[in-house]
């Protein structure tokens, strides 16, 4: 028996840690096989829509056949299907329900690009921010050869998108398959078309393939681990360059890539506070934009170089009633050794927060008239996870939301801060009389199974005969 760690972050390592020790007789099943082609079939396959929630299996098979395909023998279907079942019998515990769209859309210096939102949440969105910033980055150096791998790479993932029929926000299917569904793909050489790419082909798109070159893994490293969290060498360069073609073995980790690629270089460069304040520029430029947060007018905040917290001043928006809007930024502690698969921010973080909320509290609570104050914290990081910690003070409510979650529910035409605050107080009174609540991970998704429930935050279930549903 293992013990469950006690946060989600630290549950998925040690999934993902038992799950690469299953993994490892796996090796065998692709030794006989030609990489190139087999990673091509693979990569391939990352491209079919129907197929989005079972992405884990079919990325660790792209890592497995990296790792181990040495031989001759091109692959059939039926060696899809049977690589499919048999990884997935290791992998199948680490999918779940796809969430996000199959393919989202960025837009770089003035051009649209199709990128494929992968297995990083909202990759999309913060694929987005990082252009934004990258934009903004001056022409020459480091800077100017960084512009141009972005451009490359975002090139090429719309070239795959093109060659494979997916639209901008293409959905892909909500659960994933046991069995691969042989009969209702292309064949192999049709799916290993899409992500392969001649000298020829990458002019007629206007690709430089030097910009790709930071991309391209050498077909010589093998060493590249079993992926997932955006950090294998796979998932770095997921790009492989034969010399005469390069394949695209993760078409899925290429918006992924791309981020990791623009912290790096700023890293190296000394140039992270700019990065990070580039990325907090985009997201408040956006958070601006979302009306139920224009709605309550909140005066300009200024970020200072040594925080990580940007609190705003407390806004009365009804009587006796008052917001405060604290945008929590991510400052890339420990990202060389451990990159996107644990959560920011540190500890000076979590305790600038506490501060930021206490000091809130603390002076409107002695303002006439107050009733109630509520702090909303929105994690504006580079796309890893965050892990806050606070504790509310006495008549003062506080939320966390991630800033992709808040883009979301923000833009609901009947959503404002007033009715966040009446879910929260609801879900508050339900628990204080010991209803039992959904266990349902994030703000937007407990707000979701409301909005489903007819605004109830009680399962209809879970309520005794004859007592009356507690309403958001």
């Amino acid at each position: 028996m293992h013990k469950i760690p006690g946060d989600v972050f630290s549950t998925q390592q040690m999934l993902a840690d038992l799950v690469r020790s299953q993994a490892e007789h796996l090796g065998a099943n692709f030794r006989p096989y030609d990489v190139r082609a087999s990673i091509a079939a693979v990569g391939g396959l990352l491209t079919v829509p129907a197929l989005q929630a079972n992405a884990v299996r079919l990325e660790a098979t792209a890592h497995l056949i990296v790792a181990n395909a040495f031989g001759k023998k091109k692959p059939n279907k039926q060696d899809a299907a049977r690589w499919f079942k048999r990884v997935g019998q290791a992998f199948a515990r680490m999918e779940d329900a796809a969430e996000d769209v199959f393919v989202a859309r960025v837009h770089m210096e003035g051009r649209n690009y199709r990128v494929l939102e992968g297995l990083a949440e909202a990759n999309g969105h913060y694929l987005q921010h990082m252009l934004t910033a990258v934009e903004n980055m001056p022409d020459h150096s480091v800077y100017g050869a960084l512009k141009q791998s972005c451009r490359g790479m975002l090139a090429l993932s719309d070239v795959i998108c093109a060659r494979a029929g997916l639209d901008a926000f293409w959905l892909g299917g909500e659960y994933g398959f046991d069995a691969l569904p042989v009969d209702d793909l292309p064949t192999l050489k049709t799916l290993a078309e899409r992500v392969t790419f001649s000298d020829d082909d990458l002019a007629n798109a206007g690709i430089s393939r030097r910009a790709l070159g930071r991309f391209c893994l050498p077909p010589t490293e093998r060493d590249v681990g079993i992926g997932g969290y955006g950090d294998s060498a796979l998932e770095r360069q997921p790009l492989i360059d034969f010399h005469d073609e390069i394949v695209v073995a993760l078409p899925s980790a290429m918006a992924t890539a791309i981020r990791r690629a623009v912290i790096e270089t700023c890293l190296d460069s000394g140039a992270e506070f700019a990065l990070q304040t580039g990325l907090l520029m985009a997201q408040t430029d956006e958070i601006s934009l979302n009306p139920a947060i224009s709605r309550v007018d909140i005066p300009p905040t200024e970020m200072k170089r040594d925080s990580n917290v940007v609190p705003s001043e407390p806004v009365e928006f009804q009587p006796g009633l008052w917001f405060q809007l604290i945008l929590l930024t991510d400052d890339f502690t420990d990202f060389w050794e451990t990159g996107f698969s644990r959560p920011g921010p540190s500890d000076k973080a979590n305790a600038e927060l506490q501060q930021a909320i206490d000091a809130a509290a603390s002076d409107i609570k002695a303002r006439p008239g107050f009733k109630l104050g509520f702090s909303l914290i929105v994690l504006c990081g580079f796309g890893r996870g965050q892990l806050v910690e606070f504790t509310r003070p006495g008549y003062w409510l506080a939320e966390g939301i991630s800033s992709y979650d808040l883009e979301v529910l923000g833009w609901r035409h009947d959503f404002t801060i007033a009715e966040l605050l009446k879910f929260l107080i609801a879900e508050g009174t339900a628990a204080h009389m010991g209803f039992p609540l959904m266990a349902i991970n994030g703000l937007l998704a407990r707000i979701a199974f409301a909005y489903d429930n007819n605004g109830h935050v009680v399962p209809h279930e879970a309520m005794p005969d004859g007592s009356e549903a507690l309403r958001s």
